[in-house]
């Protein structure tokens, strides 16, 4: 997802020990993760009531097969 290495897995590591210390890190990646599972919750509810919303017709629809790659790739192969 965001492409790094382990070296620079490392470094941010080190970087957050350094700014929270030891004591508070386990707490703030707590609250990162929760954070990210809400925010996960909220698009999918989102994403949920938006297709909900949409015309029968359109609800078929896969937002995959407009992309052009895709698109190009199943043209060509047939």
């Amino acid at each position: 997802m965001f492409d790094i290495g382990f070296g620079e897995f490392l470094v941010l590591a080190v970087l957050a020990l350094f700014v929270f210390g030891p004591d508070k890190l386990p707490k703030a990646i707590a609250d990162v993760t929760r954070m990210l599972k809400n925010l996960r919750q909220m698009a999918q509810g989102a994403k949920t009531e938006i297709t909900s919303a949409l015309d029968p017709q359109l609800q078929g629809l896969d937002l995959a097969d407009l992309n052009p790659r895709t698109f190009v790739e199943r043209t060509l192969n047939g």
